[in-house]
């Protein structure tokens, strides 16, 4: 057995019985993957092998990506939240069976991978795109595990940059104008979202039981989407944050229309909403209607962000607020709107009297024939 790289990724190299075999494992060569492929994986695909070898009459038939790729999904459903499981299989079901359902893994060649990449970006974008890719490369890479394929077609093909998603806060007459005309289940929901800077789908899910009215806080720990509440996006998103004032005053406001309920805000039926779908389609009559430019509930917490480091917040309280795992990932993506006030820097410099002062600078001489220089 020899373990090899290849364009960054680990592939094996061994015989059985006589035949030489050549598997790419489909891992990028890391430390840690490399003692995984040498402790589980390389002994897992050559004694697999070496059974096939050894009983000539087993022969595997070779799956379609339909019958594969749910396969596939299943094998990793412990190592992803329930609500990524299940985009994932939407994402599957939409966007790779249409094209590749009853095609065989192993007539799949790396051109045909290239046009379904070019259909899909011309559809929706670059960087959904790269959520397809994903699902659909772990399939080649369990189906090369398994013994189906040699090597991961998705190793020849690059896929399109991804373009930055534009970020494009409301203005203050933009929100002055929405709430003029919205609903009043509607403006609670809008203007909390832009003051608290929360997710969508962690404000749908926000019960009032999370709403500390004393300690002027809420408790961040659950996201609802399709159907479903779950843990947030990540660990940081586990969060406690500060109740401003205007918040409060709005969620007093929505108490009075939903106190009888487990959740904040509900739909007409009196239930949780079933995802942020419905409440977009609000926005977006109501953005038709004042002539403002076409966008999701999502720039609401591009809102919370650019006002608040617009206007000299703390980027490490904002970056709390949004749940961020370090600042650095609020700097980058809001950096345009850090306030920076012009003042006198490094004051504290001219206190120290080596360099003399403003009005009594030191000046330093030409060294004279003969000087010594320390």
């Amino acid at each position: 057995m020899r373990l090899y790289i290849r364009k960054n990724i680990i592939w094996l190299d061994f015989s059985v019985q006589g035949h030489r075999y050549r598997r790419s494992t489909g891992l990028e060569n890391t430390p840690k993957n490399w003692k995984l492929v040498e402790r589980e994986i390389a002994p897992q695909i050559q004694t697999s092998i070496a059974k096939d070898e050894y009983n000539p009459k087993k022969k595997k038939i070779m799956p379609t990506v339909g019958e594969f790729g749910y396969k596939s999904l299943k094998l990793h459903r412990h190592e992803r939240r329930e609500a990524i499981n299940i985009a994932y299989k939407q994402n599957f079901e939409l966007h790779i069976l249409p094209y590749f359902k009853n095609t065989l893994l192993s007539q799949i060649t790396p051109i045909d991978l290239q046009e379904w990449q070019n259909t899909v970006v011309d559809k929706t974008s670059a960087s959904s795109l790269k959520t397809y890719r994903n699902i659909f490369r772990l399939i080649f890479v369990d189906a090369s595990l398994e013994g189906y394929i040699d090597a991961n077609p998705f190793d020849k093909i690059k896929r399109p940059v991804a373009e930055d998603v534009e970020i494009i806060p409301f203005t203050k007459d933009e929100i002055e104008s929405i709430i003029k005309i919205a609903s009043i289940k509607f403006r609670n929901f809008f203007i909390i979202s832009i003051f608290t800077g929360i997710r969508t789908g962690e404000l749908i899910a926000l019960e009032w039981e999370d709403i500390d009215f004393e300690n002027k806080e809420i408790k961040i720990n659950k996201t609802h989407n399709r159907g479903r509440t779950g843990q947030p996006k990540t660990k940081s998103s586990n969060r406690n944050i500060d109740m401003l004032p205007i918040v409060e005053r709005y969620l007093k406001e929505q108490y009075k229309l939903t106190k009888h309920k487990k959740n904040i805000f509900v739909n007409s039926k009196g239930n949780i909403y079933y995802s942020s779908d419905v409440l977009n389609l609000s926005l977006k009559k109501i953005l038709k209607r004042c002539n403002i430019k076409d966008r999701t509930l999502y720039n609401t917490r591009h809102t919370f962000a650019s006002l608040m480091l617009a206007n000299g917040e703390s980027i490490m309280w904002v970056s709390q607020m949004l749940g961020h795992k370090t600042a650095n990932i609020t700097f980058e993506k809001y950096a345009r709107y850090i306030k920076e006030d012009k003042i006198n820097r490094a004051k504290f410099i001219n206190k120290w009297h080596i360099f003399g002062t403003s009005d009594n600078p030191i000046r330093l001489k030409s060294l004279k024939q003969g000087d010594k220089q320390c």
